[in-house]
């Protein structure tokens, strides 16, 4: 993005910029198979300035009643179609931060290892998403701030990527880049991400303010 250019994350992909960001397209079977062709098409846009990591996703349907997305707590959104966006900042297939957002934009971040800890869903990332149902599929949008996560510094690696796709009432999900098991483990998979350069990195602490409150009620026995 310019300096003078913002995006709004509502999940209307109505931003010049939008229209000339390369289009990712191709996705292919990952799950319960692989290699197979999703029922419908994925295009998917990225953007970058200083402070956040912007994606943009167009999902349709070979049959639009298909699409199942529920107003849900954040996290609850494992029966809905979703996207999922992991992300490698150090390129070396050991740690990715993910990312899953279902069609109505509510959120579900996991941090994923090689080693260990394996699926952390324990782990959350401030952010922001936003999606909306339309005719045909669901839109979407979502912006990272780059100091929700950690990345290395003073480096012109390229950063690695994966992008899903989860159709939920066929239980099926589409990746790209193209996913198998023969390969080895998933982060080793991923796709590069050329281009990104970052502001300032988090620190991976997180201030939530809380109110408790109490209420009770009694009567004469």
């Amino acid at each position: 993005l310019s300096a003078d250019e913002k995006v709004a994350v509502d999940g209307r992909l109505d931003e010049a910029a939008w229209q000339r960001a390369e289009v990712i397209s191709q996705f292919s079977g990952m799950h319960p198979t692989e290699g197979f062709e999703p029922a419908g098409t994925t295009r998917v846009r990225i953007l970058t300035d200083s402070k956040h990591l912007y994606f943009a996703w167009e999902c349709r349907f070979d049959d639009p009643t298909r699409v199942r997305a529920y107003l849900a707590q954040r996290e609850d959104i494992n029966r809905d179609d979703q996207v999922g966006i992991y992300l490698d900042p150090f390129g070396d297939g050991r740690r990715a931060y993910v990312f899953y957002v279902n069609a109505l934009g509510i959120q579900q971040d996991i941090l994923l290892t090689t080693k260990h800890m394996g699926w952390n869903p324990a782990w959350d990332a401030v952010y922001s998403s936003a999606g909306r149902i339309v005719d045909d599929g669901f839109d979407g949008e979502i912006a990272i701030p780059f100091r929700s996560i950690r990345f290395p510094a003073d480096t012109d690696a390229p950063w690695k990527l994966l992008l899903t796709r989860k159709f939920a009432k066929r239980d099926e999900k589409g990746s790209h880049p193209d996913i198998r098991r023969e390969r080895g483990h998933l982060l080793q998979q991923l796709a590069p991400l050329v281009g990104v350069k970052p502001g300032r990195s988090g620190i991976g602490l997180e201030i939530l303010p809380t109110i408790v409150g109490r209420t009770g009620q009694s009567r004469e026995s």
